[in-house]
């Protein structure tokens, strides 16, 4: 038997959102990465973690990490294409060993016997430089991949689609009230009166345990996941909704991840949100240029231009917006910081930002950014784990350079 084996690139283009988790794990479409890989092959997995998140990544999922199982062959899987259950199967048989599957940016898979496998664990090192000097036979295939954050915007609507080709059995269908696609709806939820699904561009999922109140309108394509909540909300098309939400306001072509709160009158656009994030009261994520113009980012040191005219913000895991709250378009919020004002700059992690209200930025202290997700944690009935503060101090500890880079300061904010 082949056993396949996950790795991830392209993570430092995906900072802030991959200091808390591996490409494979960041939900675009119904599924993450690393579900789709379990559903086509599944308990022969074994996934390629770093050092830095294999505690965490172990306590989220339970799976075997960093250990070469014992075969004669092995199939490595690049986590960062964004591969559909249909294309996976597809690779099981598509292989020869010492064969590469490279796509338009970058590999895709590769098969290889156990002393090559052994030497790549030993190295390791996965790229394409690497991979050159092992094989001689490739083809090439393109298809979809995480490189930039807005990468994950990009592929949203299509995957959204593909991916409930291989749910669709687990829902119960429902006739839209204006038609084109149906509403699929799971176990125990609960679309209280006057809610209205536009199905006319792409399908609406809910999954089990959702409660939609009245006068919510819910365009496709757009999947809720279990436990959320939408409150009398406009959810335009594209959207993914994680698991235990709470989502208020306006949303458009966005992504939240697990137990994140938008509550309250607000609009988010073409944007990336990560788990345990609060958005405050008429917080408003800017998604277009006055200009027109294609919106650019700070990738690595670099200026980089996405080649989008539509793109909101990213704000990392634990993050907090208060009310009134404006973001500029392409910009990124670090893990655990707190945002005030207008956000014309990217957020470095564990950071207290208010320029707008004339107030230097400071350093969010780590002691109350573990007190902070404890509390957050006891109102989803959530409990703290060690494993949990563990993340939160290796961060800020990662992060302190980039800090003291943006000239964020060591004292208590003073309003």
């Amino acid at each position: 038997m082949t056993e396949v084996l996950v790795f991830e690139t392209n993570q430092l283009n995906l900072l802030p959102i991959t200091y808390t988790r591996t490409t494979f794990e960041i939900l675009c479409g119904g599924r993450r990465q690393l579900e789709r890989i379990v559903d086509a092959f599944g308990e022969n997995v074994t996934f390629i973690v770093r050092d830095e998140l294999f505690e965490i990544f172990n306590w989220r999922w339970k799976t075997n990490v960093n250990e070469l199982p014992d075969s004669s062959s092995y199939l490595f899987i690049n986590g960062s294409f964004l591969l559909t259950e249909s294309e996976l199967n597809g690779l099981k048989n598509s292989l020869d060993l010492n064969q590469a599957l490279i796509g338009s940016h970058g590999v895709v898979a590769f098969k290889v016997d156990k002393s090559k496998a052994e030497e790549i664990f030993k190295e390791k090192t996965i790229n394409k430089t690497f991979l050159n000097k092992l094989f001689k036979k490739e083809y090439r295939w393109k298809t979809r991949v995480i490189r930039y954050l807005w990468d994950i915007i990009n592929h949203l609507n299509e995957l959204i689609v593909k991916d409930l080709e291989s749910s669709k059995k687990k829902f119960k269908r429902r006739e839209a009230d204006k038609g084109g696609f149906p509403v699929y709806i799971g176990e125990n939820v609960t679309i209280e009166k006057c809610v209205f699904f536009d199905c006319s561009k792409g399908p609406v999922v809910i999954e089990d345990g959702v409660e939609i109140q009245s006068f919510s309108r819910i365009s496709g394509p757009t999947w809720i996941k279990a436990g959320s909540i939408i409150l009398s909300a406009l959810v335009r098309g594209g959207n993914v909704i994680g698991e235990v939400c709470k989502v208020g306001g306006e949303i458009e072509e966005s992504i939240i991840e697990g137990y994140s709160n938008k509550a309250h009158r607000s609009y988010l656009g073409h944007s990336y949100v990560g788990e345990w994030v609060n958005i405050g009261a008429l917080t408003v994520t800017s998604d277009l240029k006055n200009t027109y113009g294609t919106i650019k980012m700070h990738i690595n040191g670099k200026k980089v231009d996405t080649g989008r005219i539509k793109l909101g913000a990213f704000i990392a895991d634990y993050a907090k917006t208060s009310i009134l709250t404006a973001i500029f378009s392409g910009r990124k919020i670090g893990v655990a910081s707190h945002v005030y004002g207008v956000v014309y700059e990217d957020v470095p992690s564990f950071t207290i930002w208010a320029k707008t209200l004339g107030l230097i930025p400071v350093e969010l202290r780590l002691e109350s950014a573990i007190n902070t997700q404890r509390r957050m944690f006891r109102r989803r009935n959530v409990t703290q784990k060690r494993v949990h503060i563990k993340l939160l101090e290796r961060i800020y500890k990662e992060t302190e350079k980039e800090r003291k880079e943006h000239g964020v300061l060591k004292e208590k904010l003073r309003f």
